[in-house]
């Protein structure tokens, strides 16, 4: 008794699909060959399957800077000096002056974290706690909590803030 022809396809399909899953962007060759085989007595059913793959990748550096994942979103972040100075370089920054008791503040950060996926590519929102960052309170002339000041890549403030429960009121800010 034979396998009908299907049953052997769906390996090489199965094969090459996890072979595109797992490779994207990748060249992907694939060599498969099935045979089946049955032995059938009046007690015992025997099914050997034998499957050869041979698979072989090439990838130019040109089509891994292709296949790299692109940032679609901005992002949502604790302050340190490191990370702003890092988000500086690549795009917007916005400073959050925010403290842990604050009500609008909090719903500004939920509402940050429930659409992270709709801040714009480039910009970084770096969530600086109020009580902590003194230093820079006093260098942007941070008065209260629930501030926000953008910033260029040396520092210098763009535009402050204050207000706004939605990462949409955030981002109609930015200049």
């Amino acid at each position: 008794m034979q396998y009908p022809d299907h049953y052997r396809t769906s390996y090489g399909a199965a094969l090459f699909i996890l072979c595109a899953v797992m490779f994207m962007g990748a060249s992907c060759q694939m060599t498969t060959t099935t045979e089946s085989v049955v032995n059938i007595d009046t007690n015992t059913v025997q099914a050997q399957q034998l499957v050869h793959t041979d698979a072989t990748l090439t990838n130019t550096d040109e089509e891994m800077q292709d296949a790299a994942p692109q940032l679609l979103s901005g992002q949502y972040i604790e302050y340190s000096a490191d990370r702003f100075t890092a988000a500086a370089e690549s795009g917007k920054v916005v400073l959050f002056f925010h403290a842990p008791w604050c009500p609008t503040c909090a719903a500004l950060d939920r509402d940050i974290n429930a659409h992270l996926d709709a801040i714009p590519a480039g910009v970084t929102i770096l969530k600086t706690d109020y009580e902590t960052y003194t230093e820079l309170k006093k260098k942007y002339g941070v008065t209260y909590q629930h501030t926000l000041v953008q910033v260029d890549a040396s520092g210098t403030q763009l535009h402050k803030w204050s207000g706004g429960n939605i990462l949409t009121s955030v981002v109609a800010q930015l200049r």
